[in-house]
């Protein structure tokens, strides 16, 4: 980020819970709800939107490490400045096939957003109009459900691939706001003078299980499951 970010200010949009009605694949992957008997949602968390100067300029630069535990990267990357899109995604460990999720999710929600391109000029030609802004978070969501599609269609095509999963954090910058999505534990950051705030929640079983109060917030030093 260029300097005249410093001016960036956080300002709450509406957001729906990280299960989507038309993901059957999730709630496997979270605990049941003891009277229900459905799966539990996560709290729904509402994406961070930052205002600053029109025309914010911006730097990026992106690396990525294999760490100490794995012997292959499931990391992917797609960043597109001129349509201020960048994306992370990371395989789930323990899941087969993490760098194809992680690949292929990436890879659709570019695609997805390149499609909405004019969706997205319209919106930088609306500055601060509410109904252009919510439509960004509608394009969001239906880009990650698409890559979420797309990684459910490939494992039911390709049985070697069943049970892949990934996580994936967007940031998507139109002219002087941002909008930023998640599913999953790579988390976003806010720098800002000497300040570093972790701007979104962790969806994992452990950090439920914090908000519940049946764990404490440094149970993860001790090797407790995430996922």
């Amino acid at each position: 980020m260029s300097r005249r970010s410093r001016r960036l200010t956080l300002t709450p949009a509406g957001s729906a819970g990280l299960l989507a009605s038309d993901d059957t694949a999730l709630p496997a992957l979270v605990p049941l709800d003891r009277e229900s008997g459905r799966p539990q949602r996560w709290p729904a968390v509402a994406p961070p939107y930052f205002r600053g100067e029109r025309g914010l300029r911006t730097r990026c630069a992106a690396a990525t490490d294999i760490g100490r535990h794995r012997d292959h990267n499931e990391d992917a990357l797609a960043i597109d400045p001129k349509l201020g899109l960048f994306v992370v995604c990371d395989g789930v460990g323990g899941r087969v096939s993490g760098e194809v999720a992680s690949a292929l999710a990436a890879s659709t929600i570019r695609e997805w957003v390149q499609s909405e391109a004019p969706t997205l000029a319209a919106v930088a030609r609306s500055p601060g109009d509410a109904e252009a802004v919510a439509s960004v978070g509608v394009l969001m969501h239906d880009a990650i459900q698409g890559a979420s599609r797309a990684i459910r269609g490939l494992a039911r095509s390709e049985p070697q691939h069943e049970g892949m999963c990934t996580t994936a954090t967007v940031l998507l910058i139109i002219n002087d706001f941002a909008v930023v999505w998640q599913v999953g534990d790579s988390r976003a950051y806010l720098g800002r003078g000497v300040g570093v705030y972790q701007l979104t929640e962790d969806h994992t079983l452990h950090n439920l299980q914090i908000q519940q109060g049946l764990l404490r917030p440094d149970s993860a030093r001790s090797g407790a499951r995430t996922r």
